[in-house]
C-alpha cells in the first residue's frame, strides 16, 4: 500500500454493528418488512434515485410540489415557512399522493424554525461567542 494509507479500524466497525440494531427500538414486524422488501424490490430506477433527492423551495405552493412529485418520483423533502397548521395539510396532499412514503427534513438548529408559528432558539454558535 502507498505511504499514509491506514488500514480501517476494525473495532469501531465491529461497534458500529453492536450499537447500530439498538437504534431501531421495536423490530418490524414479518408484514412491514415484507412490505420493505416489496416495495425495494418493485422500485425503478427513477423512483430509486428519487429517494435520495431533497429538494427544498420556501416559495412552492402544494400544487407545484405535487406538480414535481409527478415528474420526479421524490422521498424526501423539505418544506418550511409555514404554519403548523398549513404544514400538515401540505404534507398530508404530498404523503397522499406518493406510493411510497416520503421522509420530511426539517431545520430543527434553533428550534423548528421552518415553521412560521413555533418557537426559536438561539442558535448554539451564539452561545460560544458570548464568552
Amino acid at each position: 500500500m502507498g505511504e499514509g494509507y491506514q488500514q480501517p479500524d476494525f473495532y469501531i466497525l465491529s461497534k458500529i454493528e453492536t450499537w447500530l440494531p439498538k437504534l431501531m427500538l421495536t423490530p418490524l414486524t414479518t408484514d412491514q418488512q415484507q412490505w420493505v422488501d416489496t416495495t425495494l424490490n418493485a422500485m425503478t430506477l427513477p423512483q430509486a434515485a428519487g429517494q435520495l433527492l431533497c429538494p427544498s423551495n420556501p416559495r412552492f405552493t402544494t400544487d407545484e410540489w405535487l406538480a414535481l412529485m409527478q415528474k420526479v418520483p421524490l422521498g424526501t423533502v423539505n418544506v418550511r415557512n409555514y404554519t403548523t397548521a398549513e404544514t400538515r395539510e401540505r404534507l398530508q396532499r404530498m404523503q397522499d399522493a406518493t406510493p411510497i412514503p416520503l421522509l420530511v427534513m426539517g431545520d430543527m438548529e434553533n428550534g423548528a424554525n421552518m415553521l412560521l408559528d413555533s418557537t426559536e432558539f438561539p442558535r448554539p454558535h451564539g452561545g460560544g461567542r458570548g464568552g
